[in-house]
C-alpha cells in the first residue's frame, strides 16, 4: 500500500491528481493507492490556535489527521501482504502540508509504515523535549481547540513517546527539497524549529533527528537531498521521492548531503 499525503490545496481535485500521478509505481509495484483528500472543512488550517494547524499538525475538526489515516489503511489489512499485529503496513509520501502530517506521523507511528519520503515540508515535529507538540516532544493539553465557524471547541492532548523519534529516524526515510526553494513565505516561525527556508529547515531537522537517534543508541538511516533546479514544486519532485521509495540509489541531479 502506497499513502499519498497533498498539500494544502482549495481543490478537491488535488487527491485525484496526486493519485494519478503515482499510478506508475502503483502498476510496477502492485500497490493500492490511498490518497486521503484533507479538505479545508474538515483539515484545514483553520483548525486550532497554532500555526500550520489543520491536518499539518495532526489536528482534525471531528478527527485526528493520523487516526482518520489509520482507519483507511486498516480497511485493507485484510488484503495486504505488509501487516504486522492486524495492522496494514505502507509506504508514505506527503509534499508541503502533507510533509508536514507526515514529519509527525512517523514519530507517532514508527511501527506502521515501511518507508516514508517527505518534500518541501515548512515545518517539523522536532526531536525537542522543551517544544511542545505539534513542533516537539513536549505534551500538549489544550482545552481550547476551535475551528473556524465551527460552534464548538475541545480539548486536544497528546504526550508524544520520545524514544519514538530514535526509531523513526532508524527507518528508510527521507527530505527532499528542490534547491530553488529558497523563500521563506510558507515557513512559519514556530517554536523549535530551526531555518528559515525549506532547505534549511529540512536539513537542521534530519541533522537533529540522527543526532537524536545516536543519543538513544541507535544507528540512523533518515537522510536529506537537494534536487537540482527544482523549486516548490509537487510534479517536479515527485520523481525524486518515487526513486527513493522504490528504486535505488540517487544519482545526477540529486545531492546527497546527509
Amino acid at each position: 500500500m502506497l499513502v499519498l499525503c497533498h498539500g494544502q490545496k482549495p481543490s478537491g481535485e488535488t487527491a485525484k491528481n496526486y493519485t494519478i500521478d503515482w499510478i506508475d509505481v502503483s502498476e510496477k509495484n502492485n500497490l493500492i493507492i490511498v490518497t486521503p483528500e484533507w479538505d479545508r472543512s474538515n483539515w484545514g488550517s483553520d483548525g486550532g490556535r497554532y500555526p500550520g494547524g489543520g491536518y499539518r499538525g495532526n489536528f482534525g475538526k471531528y478527527l485526528r489527521a493520523d487516526v482518520f489515516l489509520n482507519q483507511i489503511v486498516d480497511l485493507y489489512k485484510n488484503i495486504t501482504l505488509t501487516t504486522t499485529s492486524k495492522k496494514s503496513m505502507f509506504y508514505l509520501y506527503g509534499h508541503s502540508a502533507g510533509g508536514q502530517f507526515v514529519s509527525r506521523y512517523i514519530v507517532m507511528h514508527p511501527e506502521r509504515y515501511i518507508a516514508a519520503a517527505i518534500t518541501a515540508a515548512g515545518s517539523y515535529a522536532w526531536p525537542d523535549p522543551n517544544t511542545k507538540w505539534p513542533y516537539g516532544m513536549n505534551t500538549l493539553d489544550d482545552d481550547n481547540v476551535k475551528w473556524i465557524n465551527y460552534p464548538l471547541q475541545y480539548n486536544y492532548k497528546y504526550n508524544p513517546e520520545e524514544i519514538y523519534w530514535a526509531f523513526a529516524a532508524t527507518k528508510k526515510v527521507a527530505v527532499i527539497v528542490g534547491t530553488k526553494d529558497t523563500k521563506t513565505s510558507g515557513v512559519p516561525s514556530v517554536p523549535g524549529n530551526k531555518g528559515v527556508n525549506r532547505i534549511q529547515r529540512g536539513q537542521f531537522w534530519i541533522n537533529d533527528m540522527r543526532t537524536f537517534a545516536r543519543q538513544n543508541y541507535f544507528t540512523p538511516n533518515i537522510r536529506f537531498y537537494l534536487a537540482n533546479g527544482i523549486g516548490h514544486n509537487s510534479t517536479d519532485l515527485f520523481p525524486f521521492a518515487k526513486k527513493f521509495l522504490f528504486s535505488g540509489p540517487f544519482s545526477g541531479d540529486v545531492i546527497n548531503d546527509i
